[in-house]
């Protein structure tokens, strides 16, 4: 348990330095380099996150969890302090390239390892309870990363802010390291009886994905749904609907803060799910995707800043539930030699997922209207629901 705090520790200070280092930087790069070139460097941070996150989960599995980890937070330091260097000397674009490349490689590295070393510290059935504390924990620092590191760019001189965002990812790695370097657990330690098999080290990835009613692949497939939906109506379609209505960016700003308050709220309550209630677990996500149709459906209609706000806080709460108790039900199906590449297809599912998401709402506004996404959303929603509705159902 001593360990398992120092984690979640760790997570949170990663949380911080992650979150404020992308607002700094965005700013950074858009008041000395423009909106384009800004753009360019982001997604090549993203493209090479991606790229580690796929190679990260099978480095996990097949090297060490442990390892991946430490080097994915050391190139956290390194990505940060060139970054510092660029903005100390001045735009230097090869400087800052290597920078950004370097956070998105230790970023996806450090993801889909956190999974997997994650599993490895926690007991079987408890990784749904650990997955809530992990996302209370970030949605907290992230909030705060988020307010301070604004109001920070107008005062501190970059360079200073950039060593700052050093500093802490040294802090993580220096607190991660006074974290042993588990071992993987026994079969036995791992499974419950009934799960046990003689070749359990043999079994193939397919295997894993379909092994008790498919419950991982269902998971990550209802998963690329939410992650979907949410990341399109609360990035684009949101702020593009306030603006439109002359409510400003101010009310967006204030959508965040709820949303994040009810992921936090909605953590709480998942992390007192029992891991042993298949059913009230199975009909917790299932009524809230169903739940999320009706919200998105709802900000169609939605007149009043007052009410978009309300549906967007129970939008976060009831992300705040569902989400930890989906990747719970995933992880407590996947056995500890797979743990690193299906944290990774999870992973793969929240950042891949947005950029799809983010050129389908902007069709749909550019073609048809700014509301549009809400109503092709909701139906995408209310349609998933059911079919995992009729599956959860044929499988009991």
């Amino acid at each position: 348990m001593k360990h398992l705090r120092t984690w979640l520790a760790v997570a949170g200070v990663v949380a911080i330095g992650d979150q404020a280092f992308f607002v700094v930087l965005s700013l950074f790069l858009l008041s000395f380099y423009g909106s384009a070139i800004a753009a360019s460097f982001l997604t090549a941070a993203s493209v090479t996150r991606l790229c580690l996150i796929l190679a990260g989960g099978y480095a996990a599995d097949r090297w060490s969890p442990y390892r991946c980890v430490q080097v994915g937070l050391a190139l956290r330091i390194v990505a940060f302090l060139l970054v510092g260097c660029d903005s100390l000397q001045g735009p230097h674009v090869p400087l800052l390239s290597c920078g950004i490349v370097l956070f998105g490689a230790g970023d996806g590295l450090y993801l889909p390892s956190s999974g997997a070393l994650l599993k490895r510290l926690t007991s079987h059935g408890d990784f749904s309870r650990t997955i809530s504390w992990v996302q209370v924990i970030t949605s907290v620092a992230t909030g705060l990363a988020g307010a301070s590191s604004g109001l920070s760019f107008e005062t501190v001189p970059l360079h200073a802010l950039f060593l700052t965002f050093a500093l802490l990812a040294a802090v993580a790695l220096a607190l991660f390291c006074a974290i042993p370097n588990v071992a993987a657990a026994t079969q036995a330690d791992d499974q419950p009886p009934q799960a046990q098999a003689p070749s359990i080290a043999s079994v193939s990835l397919r295997v894993v994905m379909a092994r008790n009613g498919g419950i991982v692949a269902i998971g990550l497939i209802t998963a690329l749904l939410i992650d979907a939906s949410l990341s399109g109506v609360m990035n684009i379609v949101l702020p593009a609907r306030y603006l439109e209505l002359g409510w400003g960016g101010g009310t967006f700003g204030a959508a965040v803060c709820v949303f994040a308050l009810g992921g936090i709220v909605g953590g709480l309550i998942a992390s007192r799910i029992p891991s042993d209630r298949t059913s009230t677990r199975n009909a917790v996500i299932n009524c809230g995707i169903l739940v999320f149709a009706a919200l998105t459906c709802a900000q169609y209609i939605a007149v009043s800043s007052s009410l978009s706000l309300l549906l967007v806080a129970v939008s976060g709460f009831g992300a705040g539930v569902v989400a930890p108790t989906l990747i719970g039900d995933i992880m407590n199906s996947t056995p500890e030699s797979f743990a690193g590449r299906i944290y990774s297809a999870i992973n793969l599912v929240t950042y891949g997922s947005a950029p799809v998401a983010y050129a389908a709402c902007g069709f749909l506004m550019t073609r048809f209207s700014t509301s549009a996404p809400f109503l092709v959303g909701a139906a995408l929603l209310a349609l998933g629901g059911l079919a995992r509705l009729i599956a959860t159902f044929r499988s009991s």
